[in-house]
């Protein structure tokens, strides 16, 4: 073994990210030992100056980074379900690796804030798009 799974490796789900941001973050406070630490959000304790100033570097961060070309409107950002062939492929393709990777989890139990079981990769609802 190269890691410790218990000490330095922390497995997130995306999903809780966009779901329940305050526990996500939560989590990785916690793995790092900074749960008590000054908060995250303006909700939590960032005036709206600190978080401007956050959000405007974060931004400058992202132009410096990522080149015009490579950018996408904000309006064109919304991931949408895709169905047919291709999704069929990837799945067959990653249904044995995604199986693996939950064994090793159950397995291998990660640090006590991990979520436990963790949570089975989501399939979306196959609606058919003829705009891409």
């Amino acid at each position: 073994r190269v890691f410790d799974r218990k000490r330095q490796v922390l497995v997130l789900n995306y999903d809780e990210l966009k779901s329940d941001p305050d526990t996500f973050f939560g989590r990785i406070r916690t793995f790092l030992g900074l749960s008590s630490l000054q908060p995250l959000s303006s909700e939590e304790g960032f005036s709206e100056e600190q978080e401007e100033a956050i959000n405007n570097q974060s931004v400058d961060i992202a132009r410096e980074t990522v080149p015009e070309e490579n950018s996408v409107p904000c309006e064109q950002k919304q991931a949408r379900p895709f169905c047919g062939e291709t999704y069929e492929k990837l799945r067959k393709l990653y249904s044995k690796t995604n199986k693996q990777f939950y064994d090793l989890l159950e397995a291998n139990p990660g640090p006590e804030m991990e979520q436990r079981p963790f949570p089975r990769f989501s399939t979306t609802e196959c609606v058919e798009d003829d705009k891409r």
